[in-house]
């Protein structure tokens, strides 16, 4: 995550260095000639190109879709998830202290720990099974 965001931050400045080139470029032209309509749609065309090349290697190297999945898969399997079995588990407790669990409700929690724990392990075996 560092080495990416220490490339974006390289080509932000990169980049920032060429936008200054280019809002020079457009001063000069500015000030020395007069701006015909035409001539301000090319220097745009060339602005426009110049964000494009430089926006499209770090968005497709990015892969944002894989990252963001595995911050939300981190986020369910982790902190929020163990809490919420440990407090799970306190409640069956609590239940099967004053009598009023059963069998059924017992084993829907350690189900549902076990496969929300289990998932990625479940995956895998089932992916190795098929292949």
């Amino acid at each position: 995550m560092k080495v990416i965001l220490l490339k974006i931050n390289s080509k932000i400045s990169k980049f920032t260095m060429f936008l200054n080139q280019i809002i020079q470029k457009i001063k000069y032209h500015i000030n020395s000639h007069s701006v015909t309509l035409n001539r301000f749609k090319s220097l745009l065309g060339y602005f426009s190109l110049a964000i494009y090349l430089f926006l499209v290697p770090e968005i497709a190297h990015a892969n944002p879709i894989t990252e963001g999945v595995d911050w939300v898969m981190d986020l369910l399997t982790n902190g929020i998830a163990r809490s919420a079995a440990i407090i799970g588990i306190a409640i069956m407790g609590y239940l099967a202290w004053f009598g009023r669990i059963t069998g059924e409700t017992c084993g829907k929690y350690i189900a549902g720990i076990v496969l929300v724990f289990g998932g990625a392990t479940i995956v895998d075996l089932i992916i190795s099974a098929v292949s």
